[in-house]
Order: C-alpha cells, then structure tokens, then sequence
C-alpha cells in the first residue's frame, strides 16, 4: 500500500525538489501547467493526498530531467531523431539512477491503461509507424509494458504499407537501442526519412482472389480493430493490393509526422494529465498553494564588523537589552523543567546512588530506590513568520524584525530548541531569513515591505519546514497586522497543521482580525510590546502548554 504523503505538509514537494537536486536540475511547483524550459522543470500544484498525481509528477520529473541533462535544446534533431531520443535519454537517465526506471514502468502504465496513450490509429497511418517505433524501443531498451502495442502497430503498418518498406523500418527500429549519441539519434532518424521520402516498390499478391473467403487479415485478436474493416479498399475485406500500399506509402510522405508523434510524446501527454490533475484539485478545493523558498542575499560587506554595524542601524542591540531579562528568565524556566528531578521511593530494583546516605541519618529515610521514570523528548521546532505586507509600515517592519531577529538568536541559545525565521510575501515566495540551527545574521533581516497577505500559503511553507523534522514539538506563530488575503484557506491552513501535530499560536500587531481565524493568539495595543509579547507566547506555548501535556 502506498504510504500516505498527508502526514508531511508538502511531502510531494519535498520529494519532488530533493529528485531535482540529486539529478542536479532545478524544480519549481506552481501555476496550474507543467512544462520545462531547458533549465527548470515546473509542475503545478497538486492535491496533497492523489498518489495517482504523485506518481504522475514523479515519472515527468524523471523524463523531463533526462531531457534536461542530456538534450541539446539548441540542436535541430528532426521529428524521427526526437523519437528516438525519447529512449536514448531515459536509458541514460535509468543507468544513472535505477530508481527511474522503475518510476517510468509505473508511469507508462498508467498512460496504457488509463489514457489509451502510445496507440496509433488507422484513420492516420504515420502514427502506425511512430507508435510502432517508439512503443518497440521502450519495450526492448526500456523494459516497460508496450511490447503488445509495438506488435499490433508492426501487424497494422504490414498490412497498410507492405512487406518490403516495413522489412526496412522494423531494421531500423531494431538499431534503436544501439543509438549511444544524440548524433547516433539523429543518423538513425534521418535513415527513416530518407526510407519514407523513398520506399521500395510494394509486392505485388499472389492471385489468388483479394476476397477469398480463406484470406486471413492481420489481426491481434481485438475484432474491433481487424484491418477487414479499414483496409482502404472499397472491393475487398482483405489486405490491400499492392497499388492500394504504394498509394499509402506515397501518402506517407507528405503525412505531418510531427503530429503524428504526439500520440507518443511522453512529456506532453504527463503535462496535460498534470494539469488535469491540477484543475481536478482546484475544483475541490483540495490544493496545497505553498510558495518556494527565497534566500535573501546578504549585500556587501558580510564581514563579522559590517554585520555588528547593521545589527547597530537596525536597533538589534537595543532589542536586546530591553528583552534580555525576560529572554533569560524563559531559559532559566525553560532549563528548570527539563531538568526537573524525580524523587526516590521506598520500594524498587535500583539503588539511587545519590539517596544512600539517608540511612545513615539519626532518623533514617528508607526512600532510596531510584524511582522509574520515561524521559521524555521535548525537543522543539519553531518556525516564527513576518508579515512584509504592505500595510507593514516601516516603524512596524523594523520592530517586527527586531522581535524575530533577538527572539530567533536566544531561541537558538536554548537546549533542545531550534528556530527558523520566514518573511512573507517575498513575490511568489517566502523568504528565509533564518534556517533551523543557524545563527542569524542582520544582513538577512535588512529587508522592507510590499505585496499582500498571503497567510494561508505563508503557513504552509512554515508546515512543510516543520513536518519533516525530527523535534517532538513543532509550533509555527505567525505576525501579522490585518487580515489575510483569504480566511477561508488560512482557516483550512490552520487545520491542517494542527492535524499534522503542529501547534499554531499567533500575534495581531495593533490589528485583532487574527482571532477571526486563530484562537491561540494574543494583539498588541502598541507596537514596542511585541518583543515582549513574542517572548511571553514562547513561556506560554514552551512551559505552561508542556507542563500541561
């Protein structure tokens, strides 16, 4: 049974970018279409609990990195050199990373049985041999399930076209496999357009009768599809004269090939399934809009004295001594409770070396055994998100960013504890001011405001840092001023971390539209307190809410 993907908030992205790394391409998932440009693979957003989709999303991951790595988008390779590059690519691909192989077996067949894909028809006779072609050589090279439809189209090609021409395409075909180049590719290609442009004569029949009630017409067993029925021949049932198969193969060459191809373009036809997939997810309301990750440049000057100096500009220093009693009294509490000692009893199996000497006292206290207690793991994962909204005045965005720089920097300093700190928007994305376990550094959280308040999104992405991580706890606490720029899904945002054990507490800055969509939160009347405030939900959420679980 396929694990579910659900219990990770962006587990398909996730695995999505970490295939497009270790193959070394660049992937992206938005918008509702998947295409790549020669540098990047985009694949659009999908629901997060359609395995179908996933299995879809990972075999074009894998075709489209092939081509990524080993086309030359800038070489002109002809309609029949494409084809076979189709194969050259993914024999490459799975040579140096088996596991696509096997993704592209799963791939392939779902496009058979589902989407009737890789099957020529008779009513266009060039996608007889296109299908033929590219089905014998991901049969053979590739090892997927297409050897029964290479075997129909070769059956149907013989009877439309004739013996001698095919004789030669099936050669070509056989050479498929040995195309190691894309030059190889193109040779062989340009080989079956010349075969094409001039075939051998078609040979003529037997005379015995074209309707004789014996004559057997290829067949694969499917009477739908008998060639009786579609010979081309107003007068016979049967296989066609000989004029009738020069006549088709002069047809074949003024046919559009490349539209014939696309019954078997395997990029194109996992896109449209994509989007499909992707307008199926949008009509549910079933989608995980969760931007990519931006990486803030640092600017000029990155040295240790340039950043003391931007810590000084951006009142970071000051932050620090206004906060700094209650920072240490969060850790002193924070310390005390991991620490707490559990007292010994009067009956037990292990002597507590540290109670012994209680015997000895003039009244002796028999309380000596080592009382047997589980330990329990609280290490804890936070994820503190700024709104650079707009509506973010800069007095609001520079306390904003002091609150998360100073409460980031002691979060770190914590036993058990890590932090990341997002802004968000940054464009399409978020930016990552500070990545779990990293100390942070002002040049980072020298940014400014602009955009909306996409709140919804914002928490995902803080989800998908958190689900994967191996913490116990895991809480996100968004800062926001207004409202985002859709309940409805911030509400379904919120529920879905929650549902992945992830704790959501917030702050409203001089704002109290926030409690329309997150009960755990607190507003500030005026904008100094929210360092303050910061730090006094982290006691909350890291103490009191511990003590009570």
């Amino acid at each position: 049974m396929t694990p579910k993907i659900s219990t990770v908030i962006g587990g398909l992205r996730i695995a999505m970018q970490a295939l497009g790394a270790k193959m070394g391409v660049t992937l992206r998932i938005e918008g509702d279409q998947a295409y790549t440009n020669g540098n990047e693979i985009i694949i659009p957003t999908l629901p997060p609990d359609d395995h179908r989709a996933a299995l879809l999303a990972r075999g074009y991951v894998d075709h489209e990195s092939a081509h990524v790595r080993h086309s030359d988008f800038e070489r002109t390779m002809g309609t029949w050199g494409e084809l076979i590059e189709e194969v050259y690519i993914e024999k490459k691909q799975c040579a140096d990373y088996p596991g696509c192989a096997i993704n592209l077996r799963d791939l392939i067949a779902i496009l058979k049985h589902e989407n009737g894909s890789f099957r020529g028809t008779k009513s266009e006779p060039m996608s007889l041999l296109t299908s033929w072609l590219i089905c014998r050589g991901r049969a053979d090279v590739l090892g997927q399930s297409l050897g029964d439809i290479a075997s129909e189209m070769e059956t149907w090609s013989r009877h439309t076209f004739g013996d001698p021409f095919c004789d030669q395409f099936a050669a070509c075909v056989a050479r498929v496999g040995s195309c190691n180049t894309l030059d190889d590719c193109v040779k062989l290609g340009s080989e079956i357009e010349a075969l094409i442009a001039h075939p051998p004569p078609a040979r003529k029949k037997d005379k015995r009768p074209d309707s004789g009630e014996n004559q057997q017409s290829p067949s694969n067993g499917n009477s739908g599809n008998s060639p009786s029925r579609d010979s081309g021949s107003g007068d016979s049932p049967g296989k066609p004269s000989a004029a009738k198969q020069t006549d088709n193969l002069e047809k074949l060459r003024t046919a559009d090939v490349g539209k014939a191809s696309q019954k078997v373009d395997l990029g194109k036809i996992v896109a449209q399934m994509l989007g499909k997939e992707h307008n199926k997810g949008e009509s549910t309301g079933n989608l995980e809009e969760i931007p990519d990750t931006h990486y803030p440049s640092v600017g000029a000057g990155s040295g240790t004295g340039d950043q003391k100096r931007i810590e000084g500009e951006m009142g970071f220093d000051d932050a620090r001594r206004k906060t700094s009693r209650m920072r240490s009294q969060l850790a002193g509490l924070l310390q005390a409770v991991r620490l707490q000692q559990s007292n010994a009893k009067r009956a037990g199996h292990r002597i507590d070396s540290r109670s012994v000497y209680r015997v000895a006292c003039r009244t002796p206290d028999t309380r000596i055994f080592a009382a047997r207690r589980d330990k329990q793991d609280d290490n804890t994962a936070i994820v503190l998100l700024t709104d650079r909204s707009g509506s973010m005045n800069p007095e609001k965005m520079s306390v904003a960013l002091q609150a998360t720089f100073v409460t980031g920097e002691a979060l770190e300093l914590l036993p058990g504890v890590t932090c990341a700190v997002g802004a968000f928007p940054w464009g399409r994305d978020l930016a990552e001011l500070k990545p779990f376990g990293a100390k942070p550094r002002a040049g980072f959280f020298n940014i400014g405001s602009s955009g909306g308040t996409p709140m919804a999104e914002a928490l995902l992405w803080a989800g998908m840092l958190l689900t994967h991580r191996p913490e116990r706890r895991k809480i996100v606490i968004p800062m926001t001023d207004g409202s985002p720029d859709d309940i409805g899904t911030t509400r379904k945002a919120v529920e879905r971390l929650k549902e992945c054990g992830i704790e959501v507490y917030g702050i409203g800055i001089l704002d109290s539209s926030i409690l329309n969509w997150l009960r755990e939160s607190s507003v500030i009347k005026q904008i100094d307190e929210l360092p303050a405030a910061l730090i006094c939900l982290l006691k909350e959420a890291l103490i009191t809410q511990r003590k009570v679980a």
